[in-house]
């Protein structure tokens, strides 16, 4: 399975893409989308769409996770990554991708074990899981290899209750 982790941002979208196989992840890629912070708003988010479609179109991957909006004092920035993650998930939708939310917390506390843990701690932890020699970075990236494994970590739980389910 390859899953595509995206922490989007408006002018940084960091994203990753993970295989899992037999109990094993890899990292295929990781890398950050950057758009010119002195281009329209609508020219940004059209070039955020059309790197995430070519690196959707590259990797195929089977599942995206992203990292959901955190709103904090700011809310400009929140609304411009709220933006920014739309785009991301309508990328993944119209590719027929399923897409899964998770909160920073979330990702943390299946990362690093623990929900309140400092960026790099999950750096570290990020970087011990998939075998890395060092942290990952940029820091953009190595969120979305963070929601990535978040993803992975409980993949085979929910697709257990679905089969469950139906």
């Amino acid at each position: 399975m390859f899953v595509l982790g995206i922490d989007p941002g408006l002018s940084r979208t960091g994203y990753a893409v993970i295989e899992a196989a037999g109990g094993v992840m890899r990292p295929v890629a990781a890398g950050v989308i950057r758009t010119d912070p002195a281009a329209s708003l609508s020219d940004r988010l059209a070039e955020l769409y059309a790197d995430l479609e070519s690196l959707i179109a590259e990797y195929r991957p089977d599942e995206a996770a992203i990292e959901e909006v955190f709103v904090n004092r700011n809310l400009q920035t929140a609304t411009a990554v709220g933006r920014a993650s739309g785009v991301a998930i309508l990328a993944a939708a119209r590719a027929g991708i399923p897409v899964h939310e998770y909160t920073p917390s979330a990702v943390k506390l299946a990362v690093a074990g623990y929900g309140d843990a400092a960026k790099a701690q999950v750096q570290a932890m990020v970087a011990r899981r998939l075998g890395l020699e060092s942290a990952p970075g940029p820091a953009d990236a190595a969120d979305a290899l963070a929601v990535a494994l978040c993803h992975l970590q409980g993949a085979g739980l929910r697709r257990a209750v679905d089969e469950a389910t139906r």
